[in-house]
């Protein structure tokens, strides 16, 4: 066998030889060689026959030069077809504006939106986050069922103490805060948000100083001097960007405070607002041997150790959370454990950080690839009529010799160029698209500002186009340059009819179209819907005309109840004052943006624990201190007794409260609450505050996997000043609190200079910060729900807009195509109304198939949108009828237009074009 390869290859080469050989010599070269070649194979056995007969005339390395260079050669001839086939096509292209710049536009809309919604993929969930090893981090919180089947508290110090101790398979744990502070500069009171860290998380996240240091354990014992890092828009927005900054001090909450360092950009906390980085960053100093409480208010991280995983991070903490009562009794009691199931989780921080985002993009993702074959699907059906024009040139060709390759070349040159000039145009909307899409995202959606289109995007682009060219011309392959195209010479003509083939594939393009369409618009529907309902969901007070802004007393110079509570009564008495206010109020926490908290309460009645402890529950609620006219300028409504007046605040004897709807269910279900006893953070011991009034639910803030709106807060609001001869500690009095006023101004906003005003008479040290409207406030609640349903809106709309595009460029080619045969129709009496009727029903069959075959694809695909439905389901009948009729709507006008063309034809014009 080997000598019978081995001569086949010999002859090759001599046939390159005699390829290069000057032309005369030709013959005798090839007979010459030939006949040695059959000499040596006789002669000699094997290889080296055939070796012997090649030496007499050439050496190896003659041979192997004229094989590289035949390489070349074919190399060089490759390219030159491929360039010759791309400018034929451009010129082609640029013959037919038309064509060209519907098909490259409708490609660009189909690329574009999935390489925009990429670009957002991208950078949310692929692109790692900006710490380092951020495979290595985990986030750690605490789920406690037995307050609620979703609730979840952070970590506390006693935790992070604990576990930083003695945890194997964590290198390293740190826990941080966010809160607001007031910050006293040349220009006055100014309020500022930072973050309370341990000098752990400098290391967890990177931390860099572009100025000075960055916070070291040193700073962070208990009892060190005082020093925070500022954030680079901090320094340059109050301190003029000075270098020299470092080793100042500046007043925070009334403490001097040395500036250590410039916090480089880009750090910032995990689930940190993405619109707002913490002005100063402060180390938290946690005492490790002294006292411990059961308050779980800070965010926990850690860095895993070498082949740890979550899993087995988390099976770890849970052994040493069971530890906790041991380690802190005056903390944690095995009771409480026994009772709430209170346990730790473990999840890695990139999955805390997106959350539900991650799984919201990949349905749009989805959404925006449905679009894009519904956009492929629409320029495959244009290219297919292009072919079918030009069947008879390439019969031509290949008549005249063209070989597969060659057709195939042609095709493919053109349905390439025509995919990566939409690429192209794709590239240059995007650009400037990514920006509009963030621009719609609300702050509350992490790390999806400042996303912009890199070598990624502009790689997915292209790879998105290489496959849509390959996509447009499979059809023309396989049938105009496959084994049998020179029977296009014989079908090719002016007459000939469109190959049955072609016309079925046609109308399955047309039925996938409509059938993608109307699965994106049954998505866009179901989140409409869900979006009304929201809207629709009364969150238990009227936002409308109020604006809320954020007030901060310093507690060094307000030291008591008694200071706090006169200074916001004459900031009310001042505000209420101002022209166009109708009513003024204070608390701490406003509905939606606020989470109540969950506080102890302490019961005057003992049958209230046991009735609580009976259903599996937790007697702590959202504890709220509260001044007069907050009810009313919230317009919450009194359902029974009253609400806080100017007297629960100045009589020291006695305390009231006031118990939401929810509130006076849990605890004294099917009771009057009205003069039950009350008191503030667990207090079992007298005196007690009596129940003088009960409001309505208002909508507490939603927890991720939440329901905006959905969940009523369980709250008590109390006085601001506390009742005489309490023993223990109370609930505090709120150096922070919120102040809301209802205006009959256009927008609420505007009053917040006159209410700058105000407070600044009364103390130029109180700051402001954080004003908004209650409109506002209540939209943030469904920002990410209606933020996927605009974009998906978008995709929807524009999948109607092709479908329709392209049924009717289905239409009117078929219309094209039976010219003659309307033509003779005509001729013999037919009515324009009937030809109108023959081609709308004949298209609308298509259409009525796309629709039953889509209804089965919404039904299969929709259920994904389960997590962003409010009081919606994926089945509703009422959004599916709705999106079928209007897209049989829109596909009756499409196929209307090129009907009511056809029936103004000339029959005598078009049986003379034939």
């Amino acid at each position: 066998m080997a000598p019978k390869i081995a001569l086949w290859l010999a002859r090759r080469l001599v046939r390159l030889a005699a390829l290069r050989a000057p032309e005369l010599e030709r013959d005798r070269f090839l007979r010459e060689w030939e006949g040695e070649l059959a000499h040596g194979a006789s002669g000699e056995t094997g290889w080296g026959g055939v070796r012997a007969a090649l030496g007499a005339f050439a050496d190896v390395s003659t041979l192997r030069a004229l094989e590289h260079a035949d390489r070349e050669g074919t190399m060089r001839t490759w390219m030159n077809g491929w360039w010759n086939d791309v400018t034929v096509a451009l010129r082609s292209m640029a013959r037919t504006p038309g064509f060209t710049v519907v098909a490259v536009l409708t490609l660009a809309l189909g690329i574009g939106g999935s390489a925009a919604i990429w670009t957002l993929v991208d950078r949310v969930v692929v692109h790692p986050l900006p710490y380092p090893e951020p495979e290595r981090l985990v986030h750690m919180d605490n789920q406690v069922p037995g307050v609620g089947p979703d609730e979840v508290w952070s970590l506390s110090t006693a935790q992070w103490v604990y576990f930083t101790d003695h945890a194997k398979t964590l290198d390293e744990v740190g826990i941080y805060q966010g809160n607001g502070g007031t910050v006293i500069t040349q220009s006055g009171a100014d309020r500022v948000t930072a973050v309370a860290v341990t000098a752990s998380v400098m290391d967890l996240l990177g931390a860099r100083a572009t100025v000075g240091r960055v916070i070291t354990p040193n700073d962070d014992q208990p009892g060190a001097p005082l020093v925070a890092m500022i954030s680079e828009g901090f320094w340059r927005r109050a301190l003029g960007a000075d270098r020299g900054v470092v080793g100042t001090t500046l007043t925070f909450n009334d403490h001097p405070v040395e500036i250590i360092g410039v916090m480089a950009i880009g750090i910032d906390p995990p689930g940190w607002p993405a619109n707002v980085a913490p002005d100063l960053w402060t180390p938290m100093q946690v005492d490790r041997a002294g006292t411990f409480w059961n308050s779980h208010v800070f965010q926990g991280i850690g860095r895993m150790g070498a082949g740890a995983t979550p899993e087995s991070v988390e099976a770890e903490i849970a052994g040493l959370t069971a530890q906790l009562p041991e380690a802190f009794p005056n903390a944690y009691s095995q009771a409480f454990f026994d009772q709430y199931g209170f346990r730790t989780q473990v999840e890695p921080l990139k999955e805390y950080v997106v959350g539900n985002l991650a799984r919201n993009l990949w349905i749009l993702f989805a959404g925006m690839l449905l679009v894009l074959l519904i956009a492929a699907a629409n320029v495959a059906n244009l290219f297919l009529v292009r072919m079918e024009g030009r069947r008879r040139e390439l019969g031509i060709r290949a008549a005249l010799g063209a070989g597969r390759g060659v057709l195939a070349r042609h095709v493919l040159a053109e349905s390439m160029t025509l995919a990566l000039a939409g690429a192209l145009v794709a590239l240059v909307v995007g650009y400037w698209g990514v920006p509009a899409l963030t621009s719609l995202a609300p702050p509350e959606i992490p790390r999806v500002h400042g996303a912009a289109m890199g070598l990624g995007t502009v790689g997915f682009t292209l790879g998105m186009s290489v496959l849509v060219g390959l996509a447009l011309a499979a059809y023309p392959l396989v049938v105009h340059a496959g084994p049998g195209a020179s029977r296009n010479l014989a079908e090719g003509g002016r007459g000939a009819s469109t190959r049955p083939g072609a016309h079925r594939l046609r109308g399955v393009l047309v039925v996938a179209q409509v059938a993608l369409a109307l699965t994106l618009v049954v998505g866009a529907g179901l989140l409409v819907e869900t979006l009304a309902k929201l809207r629709r969901t009364d969150p238990g007070f009227d936002p409308q005309g109020v604006v809320a802004v954020k007030l901060t007393l310093s507690h060094e110079r307000y030291p008591n109840d008694v200071a706090v509570w006169n200074a916001y009564r004459d900031i009310l008495d001042g505000v209420g004052a101002l022209p166009g206010v109708a009513a003024a109020g204070m608390s701490e926490e406003v509905p939606v943006e606020g989470g109540f908290g969950c506080t102890v309460q302490g019961f005057e009645d003992a049958t209230v624990y046991a009735r609580v402890k009976d259903a599996g529950m937790t007697t702590c609620a959202g504890q709220e201190a509260t001044a007069p006219g907050y009810f009313e300028a919230m317009r919450i409504p009194v359902l029974e007794g009253r609400t806080f007046t100017d007297g629960d605040n100045t009589d020291s004897n006695g305390g009231t409260v006031v118990v939401s709807k929810a509130f006076a269910d849990r605890f004294w279900p099917g009771e009057d609450p009205i003069g039950q006893g009350i008191a503030p953070s667990g207090r079992s011991e007298g005196p007690f505050y009596r129940v003088v009034g009960v409001v309505g639910d208002v909508a507490r803030h939603a927890d991720e996997g939440e329901v905006p709106l959905s969940k009523a807060a369980i709250a008590v609001y109390y006085p601001i000043r506390q009742v005489r001869g309490v023993k223990g500690a109370g609930y505090g009095w709120p150096g922070s609190i919120t102040l809301v006023a209802r205006t009959t101004l256009d927008d609420p906003t505007s009053l917040v200079p006159a209410i700058r005003r105000v407070v600044t008479a009364i103390d130029p040290q109180i700051p402001l910060a954080n004003a908004t409207t209650m409109d506002d406030v209540v939209a943030s609640a469904s920002a990410q729900i209606t933020f996927v349903s605009i974009l998906l809106g978008i995709a929807a709309v524009v999948a109607l807009i092709l479908a329709a595009v392209g049924l009717y460029g289905v239409v009117s080619y078929v219309v094209s195509r039976r010219t003659r045969e309307i033509g003779m129709r005509m001729a013999i009496g037919a009515e324009p109304g009937r030809v109108q009727r023959m081609v709308v029903t004949s298209s609308l069959g298509l259409v009525a198939a796309g629709l039953v075959v889509g209804i089965g694809l919404a039904l299969a695909t929709t259920r994904v949108l389960e997590g962003l439905l409010v009081g919606v389901e994926p089945t509703d009948a009422g959004v599916y009828a709705a999106a079928a009729g209007v897209l049989a709507v829109v596909a009756t006008v499409a196929s209307w237009l090129p009907a009511r063309r056809a029936s103004r034809i000339d029959p005598v014009r078009a049986l003379r074009e034939e």
